[in-house]
């Protein structure tokens, strides 16, 4: 009994060592497992690290990018599509201002504080070439033509004037009549010229061209774009004046001062193409640019814009691999049905087509489609005008409306920002995709030399989604996300900065956490299935601030189906969430700052143009999309990626204006815009 009592004894001893021995062992090889885990997590951060130093590293590399997208197509992974749109709308009402006559007898008269010495002779020495001209209060817009004859010292003259004046002037037009450079157009805007470079050696040099003036030189103007005030009417179409280096010292004066003087130009025909804000009435617009589209009817007037009605409508996924002509057929449909229910009226209407795929245009109202995205197939369509392709389907419906502007969703959202705030400079779309539009001067778009704009400008569609760079911080995640994508080694930067995505990441993260590491126990196969962690999905995880969790865990159990996951887990999925969230938000941040650098608005000390920068000027960058709207994190970490890289000072002059429905009212903007001017012969 005893060797019995004793063997049973050890037998349980032993079995109890054995149970103690696993359960040691399933505990070393969970806390093995979750090391493993964590190991991943922090790999995964590394990866996705944005530090300063890196992101403006990002901010050179978008610059270049910019540059090479301009000077040729196909050099740079950025396309850099012209738009056209060179007149953008601003809303000031209707009400004219009071204008103040001004002659250079009553400047003569008063004192002027800050005046340069000696300047008050030299203005009387040429005050018989002046003539009055009329301007708003606030103004500070001179339209002057200065003709120099050869042997003239123009160089040392701007010279002088640019010692004197510590400020930026908005010279619109220069141009050089010798032979070999007739009509070679030179842009002078806002200061941003390699003036040591000129003063010295007589070269002006930027955006890859060079233009030897000093030793050929016979005459140079400057030449005005006519002056508008702000009611919309035509004040002084200026130019032909000839003057000296008293009349250049007082062109810069008056700029200064905010007064206005011009001539009425007999030799140089100068074209206007602005914002008629008199022009009030009914515009459409169609926006057209994923899963639904939408119809608006916008009313103009009064300084104001409204939309009076708009409808969402979904596009049956048949047509989305379909032709061209069934998409537009449906879409003219709908718009008839839009219109016939609203306007009896049988007159002509203006249509502003938002189409948020990639176009090369031809002009502000044609482009033809370069590539489908966003799950659209349609083959016959690459290539056509898209513009004239639904101006047929509406001919075919009987509907008597007409594109007067074809644009994409970025371009519209600046349209509607510039409209309420001059500043705005920028547009930039963070949703389910991504884009960025800005307005660049026409000199720096090498590619289409000779490019002349009314306002010495234009619209380029950046295409950003495409940006890439080897200093982009790129995971083993982001590589398995393009092969599985259709578009392959294309739209890296949307794919790491875009709604679409950021969910999909996350899941892949948590994918091989769940393969590596046993985290989520049986349910790894849950995410197995690509993109059913959604990005909205992903943002209600980041932004689940319950002591528990509970959000997070009721999304693991409902959409994931993944049950009973501890804290520690959920805590887990809420910081790879938020490493996503992270470098997508610095990522954006860095390419806003791109755009701010190529327009000389970073606060830099240097210009790309070698010029010396003054004080910042107030900058706004209009932003839409989900992202950025409705995502309070990603707008937090956008926000303060912008500090990082520019500098507090320099950051509290830039304003991301969130600006809604700008695709659709901004499109009905611009169909005003340039229907007004193509009645009035102005384009």
């Amino acid at each position: 009994m005893g060797r019995v009592g004793l063997g049973v004894a050890a037998g349980c001893a032993a079995a109890t060592c054995a149970i103690a021995a696993v359960l040691v062992a399933r505990r070393a090889s969970a806390r093995a497992r979750w090391r493993r885990a964590i190991a991943l997590l922090r790999d995964f951060e590394e990866g996705c690290a944005t530090p300063p130093p890196r992101l403006r590293q990002v901010v050179d590399a978008m610059v270049v990018e910019m540059h090479a997208g301009l000077a040729s197509d196909g050099g740079s992974k950025l396309k850099m599509l012209l738009t056209f749109v060179d007149a953008l709308p601003t809303g000031y009402g209707l009400s004219s201002p009071p204008l103040r006559p001004l002659s250079l007898a009553c400047l003569l008269a008063a004192p002027c504080a800050g005046a340069p010495p000696g300047l008050r002779p030299l203005i009387s020495a040429d005050a018989k070439n002046f003539s009055c001209g009329l301007m708003p209060p606030g103004a500070t817009t001179v339209g002057l033509t200065l003709a120099f004859m050869e042997g003239f010292g123009v160089l040392t003259a701007i010279k002088v004037v640019w010692s004197m004046a510590s400020w930026d002037m908005n010279l619109p037009t220069l141009l050089c009549a010798q032979h070999w450079v007739h009509r070679r157009q030179v842009v002078f805007h806002n200061g941003n010229v390699a003036w040591d470079v000129l003063c010295q050696t007589g070269i002006i040099a930027w955006g890859g061209a060079l233009f030897g003036v000093q030793e050929y030189l016979i005459m140079m103007m400057v030449a005005a774009v006519a002056t508008a005030s702000r009611d919309g009417r035509t004040i002084c179409m200026t130019d032909g004046i000839h003057i000296g280096l008293a009349g250049l010292l007082f062109f810069c004066f008056c700029h200064m001062f905010g007064f206005y003087f011009g001539g009425v130009s007999r030799s140089l025909p100068v074209r206007i193409c602005t914002f008629d804000r008199n022009e009030e009435g009914t515009y459409y617009a169609i926006d057209l640019g994923g899963t639904n589209f939408r119809v608006l009817r916008v009313e103009v007037g009064a300084g104001s814009v409204v939309t009076s009605r708009k409808v969402e409508l979904p596009i049956p996924e048949e047509l989305t691999k379909g032709t061209i002509e069934e998409l537009f057929n449906f879409v003219a449909t709908a718009l008839k049905d839009f219109v016939e229910s609203e306007d009896g009226n049988d007159e002509q209407r203006a249509l502003g087509f938002t189409f948020s795929f990639p176009v090369r245009q031809t002009s502000v109202s044609s482009g033809s489609l370069i590539r489908w995205t966003k799950g659209f197939s349609i083959e016959n369509a690459v290539g056509t005008d898209v513009a004239q392709c639904l101006n047929e389907a509406l001919a075919r419906s009987g509907l008597n409306v007409r594109v007067t502007a074809l644009v994409n969703d970025t371009v519209g959202t600046l349209a509607l920002r510039h409209y309420n705030d001059e500043d705005t400079v920028a547009a930039v779309i963070i949703g389910a995709g991504t884009n960025a539009c800005y307005i660049e001067r026409t000199d720096a778009i090498i590619k289409c030399q000779g490019l002349l704009t009314n306002s010495g400008g234009m619209v380029v569609n950046m295409e950003w989604g495409n940006f890439w760079s080897s200093h982009l911080p790129r995971t083993a995640y982001d590589i398995s996300l393009d092969d599985e994508t259709q578009n392959r080694n294309d739209q890296g930067f949307e794919k790491m900065i875009s709604g679409i995505y950021l969910g999909e990441i996350a899941r892949l993260v948590l994918h091989r956490m769940a393969l590596e590491s046993d985290v989520f126990g049986d349910a790894a196969d849950n995410l197995a299935t690509p993109f059913t962690l959604s990005t909205p999905l992903l943002a209600a995880i980041r932004e689940d601030d319950s002591p528990d969790l509970s959000e997070v865990r009721r999304i693991l159990q409902e959409h994931l189906k993944i049950p009973d996951t501890p804290l520690k887990t959920r805590r887990l999925v809420v910081k790879v969430c938020d490493i996503v969230t992270r470098r997508a938000a610095r990522l954006a941040a860095a390419g806003i700052v791109g755009i701010l650098k190529k327009l000389g608005r970073d606060g830099s000390g240097v210009a790309l143009s070698g010029r010396t920068r003054g004080q910042p000027r107030r900058t706004v960058v209009a932003i839409e999309g989900g992202m950025y709207q409705e995502y309070t994190v990603f707008r937090e970490y956008l926000d303060e990626a912008l500090v990082e890289i520019l500098g507090e000072e320099v950051a509290r002059t830039v304003a991301l204006k969130v600006t809604e429905d700008g695709s659709g009212m901004g499109a009905a903007l611009l169909a005003a815009v340039y229907s007004s001017n193509r009645q009035q012969g102005s384009i």
